[in-house]
């Protein structure tokens, strides 16, 4: 969904909020470096502007994809601390052994 409130825009994908933190998934068909970027870089502090009731929230990442433009953006989404959400077949998997707050 987009939203934009006072000059501010943002588009976020998939909203999940438990208690104190929310969880923003960044779904593409073909993820690549660009979309991993623009999740860590703008879309926490977009999501705070936007909805300041959840400032003091913790923020955990996702990038979800059919497939990935190559193996080193798993690789440097994982190092960064975002959860991987890849399709296989009929389930989905999820990856996130070093998932970290921003």
């Amino acid at each position: 969904m987009r939203f934009s409130k006072k000059g501010i825009h943002g588009e976020f994908d998939a909203v999940m909020i438990n208690g104190d933190s929310v969880a923003l998934i960044e779904i593409k068909y073909k993820a690549n470096l660009e979309h991993l970027q623009k999740l860590i870089t703008e879309q926490p502090e977009s999501f705070r502007r936007l909805f300041p009731e959840y400032k003091n929230y913790k923020f955990y990442l996702g990038l979800a994809g059919m497939s990935f433009d190559d193996a080193s953006v798993k690789k440097m989404a994982l190092e960064a601390g975002v959860a991987i959400l890849e399709a296989h077949g009929d389930h989905a998997e999820i990856i996130a052994p070093n998932l970290k707050a921003y």
